[in-house]
């Protein structure tokens, strides 16, 4: 082309017909034990999971209630909360002052908090209105299904965009989903079930260990032409062995027949301190682990004391 301002015109239009790239989105899901919706402590151990959520480490000591606790492994009282005010409870135990100690002694249960983190790997701009969720239990009369999306930004969902100089702009109080994002930080979806005396206790945890109990929560998002362009599912099974197992190369063995789960074993009474470390390398280092989870093995040895 002779003349070099028709040129420049020319490549100044948007070509038609090939429309903007997306953002490209990587979900994840990091469940965490979490305290009793009644919980004295709520708060607090919401403001610690947000803040692990964030900077990949772990919050506050695993002893006090608050405590940020990412990838327990799925255990009965995990899932049990308590709505009496005169039933304390913690990890299934209705007098946590006895068995944890005086800091426990008006907790009220626990519950399983579904966090979820979306990141914009190419930083294109999203919003949240599009990403949903469900919940669905192999034992469906204990936990029924569920399902939903995030209508606003809150201190338990946190938006995250940038400026043109690579600065956040952070979104915590109650604008809406439909504002444009990079990054989520989201406290998702709790799962419990409510107990309020050790009755009801009893009927729960015979209804949480029936075998082959899992949960699984799938996320996902939704384009502009109603397709799912990202998604992501775990899913969680209750095994009480692992309480008394005190062989980590059957431990392992019983988590590497489960290539598309992920776990994070915490630290137990039962679990001899050498014991941990090899169950520790063989989970690393297994053919169970899930390939690629937020892009590398090193989330798992961030999270783990």
């Amino acid at each position: 082309m002779k003349n070099p301002t028709a040129l420049a015109l020319l490549l100044a239009l948007p070509l038609a017909g090939i429309p903007a790239l997306g953002a490209q989105l990587q979900i994840s899901i990091i469940p965490t034990v979490g305290c009793g919706q009644d919980s004295p402590d709520l708060d607090q151990n919401e403001t610690n999971i947000m803040a692990g959520l964030q900077n990949l480490t772990r919050v506050a000591d695993w002893t006090t209630a608050p405590s940020w606790r990412p990838f327990a492994y799925l255990k009965w009282p995990t899932l049990v909360s308590s709505t009496n005010s005169s039933f304390a409870l913690w990890m299934g135990s209705p007098d946590p002052a006895v068995d944890y100690g005086s800091g426990f002694a008006n907790e009220m249960g626990n519950r399983l908090d579904w966090c979820i983190t979306v990141f914009s790997t190419n930083g294109e701009p999203w919003e949240a209105k599009d990403l949903y969720y469900s919940i669905a239990c192999s034992y469906p009369d204990a936990i029924p299904p569920s399902s939903g999306s995030l209508a606003a930004f809150s201190p338990t969902a946190i938006g995250v965009n940038y400026d043109q100089f690579g600065d956040p702009i952070v979104y915590t109080n109650g604008e809406p989903a439909t504002t444009q994002i990079q990054d989520l930080y989201y406290i998702g979806p709790q799962t419990a079930l409510s107990v309020g005396d050790q009755s009801s206790l009893t009927a729960a945890r015979t209804a949480l260990t029936k075998p082959g109990f899992t949960i699984t929560l799938t996320v996902w998002h939704r384009s502009a032409t109603g397709t799912n362009d990202a998604e992501s599912s775990l899913t969680l099974f209750t095994a009480p062995e692992i309480l008394t197992q005190k062989v980590p190369s059957g431990l392992a063995c019983l988590l590497s027949g489960q290539p598309n789960l992920l776990y994070r074993i915490q630290r137990s009474p039962d679990l001899a301190p050498e014991s941990w470390t090899t169950i520790r390398s063989q989970m690393l280092e297994g053919s169970w682990f899930t390939n690629g989870f937020l892009g590398s093995r090193s989330f798992f040895r961030a999270v783990t004391p």
